[in-house]
């Protein structure tokens, strides 16, 4: 869902709001299959080598074909910090492994340390794989951290519901605003800074603890708009700006209801 509005006058065929029971023959099945297949999505082997494919804390036992076998332990806070920390406990079978670290396609900067591949990441890293050696299981500590830096993300103009607009993304995460989120009368109103500065604050939804992002943005002064109107000659009156918390999109309707935006207009200058 790109949006929601304020409470319709309307019933819909599918509610705006969650719900304990999908009717529905091809989602719940799907959530399901993608669960019981996430470990391969985690990671994946050939012949000497371990895949990374998503990241998050985790352990995985493996047996490689040249026989070493191993617990990979990755300990990260990922996907709200981006640094990732590999190393390997339970050594069966020390040989050497290569272990192929992929970078994100959004990631524009990092580095990378350990097993004497120490180097920075640049834009051009984004969507490939490191091979990074690791010749002693036994003392192995290999060190991924991706920047996050907060990123405007713009569609294709022929998704025609975003043209003109921007969403906010921070590593692997989109964020939303809720009407919670602001001061605004309406979503509707806010315009996105490109110059806005964005702080990293914790932030906890139904006791569930995540990383918001706190800042400041335009909010377009409606004098004289009827927003019941369909058409009506347009009139400027000026902007100011109004704090507004962004809030990872997967954790959206779980507060009071209203409205919720992942794209907003962008407020461009010359």
């Amino acid at each position: 869902m790109l949006r929601r509005a304020k409470k319709l006058d309307y019933k819909l065929i599918w509610p705006l709001t969650r719900s304990e029971y999908i009717l529905s023959y091809c989602c719940p099945p799907n959530l399901a299959r993608t669960i019981a297949q996430s470990s391969e999505y985690a990671y994946l082997t050939s012949d000497n080598s371990v895949w990374t494919g998503m990241y998050g804390a985790s352990e995985a036992q493996v047996k490689l074909e040249n026989g070493g076998e191993f617990t990979l332990v990755q300990s990260t806070d990922y996907p709200f910090d981006g640094a990732i920390r590999f190393t390997a406990k339970d050594v069966k079978v020390n040989a050497p492994v290569h272990l192929r670290l992929r970078v994100p396609g959004w990631a524009a900067g990092g580095s990378i340390k350990g097993a004497g591949a120490d180097r920075e990441l640049t834009a051009a890293d984004a969507g490939t794989y490191l091979d990074i050696l690791v010749e002693d299981l036994q003392n192995m500590d290999v060190q991924l951290n991706l920047d996050m830096k907060i990123r405007y993300t713009v569609a294709n103009n022929m998704v025609e519901e975003t043209v003109g607009q921007a969403a906010i993304e921070r590593g692997p995460l989109v964020y939303c605003c809720e009407s919670a989120d602001t001061h605004a009368s309406t979503l509707d109103d806010i315009y996105l800074d490109l110059n806005a500065e964005f702080v990293p604050v914790e932030f906890e939804i139904e006791g569930r603890k995540m990383t918001a992002l706190e800042t400041e943005e335009y909010s377009i002064d409606r004098s004289e708009f009827d927003r019941n109107a369909l058409y009506q000659p347009l009139k400027y009156h000026g902007m100011s700006k109004k704090h507004v918390r962004l809030i990872p999109y997967y954790a959206w309707d779980n507060r009071d209801y209203g409205e919720m935006r992942i794209w907003f207009p962008v407020a461009y200058t010359v």
